[in-house]
């Protein structure tokens, strides 16, 4: 029998969906954005091996931007 570790690394990404609200992983903007659109990104993540999302999001203000998953977290409201 395989011996596991109780090991927290590497985390499991809280999931993102259209319609959530979402902020910056470091306090650079202190508002929402609200997610919409997501798409998979060309790459995969380097620890588990699978694909990054990109996420289309709208800044309080109306203007409109793409991050990847590792920017952002999601905000609970």
């Amino acid at each position: 029998m395989m011996k596991t570790k109780n090991n927290s690394y590497p985390k499991p990404i809280p999931s993102i969906n259209v319609g959530d609200t979402v902020q910056f992983k470091k306090p650079y903007a202190p508002f929402g954005m609200v997610v919409l659109e997501l798409r998979q990104m060309f790459c995969r993540d380097e620890f588990n091996s699978r694909w990054i999302n990109a996420y289309t999001v709208e800044y309080p203000n109306g203007e409109i931007a793409e991050y990847d998953e590792t920017q952002l977290v999601k905000v609970n409201i």
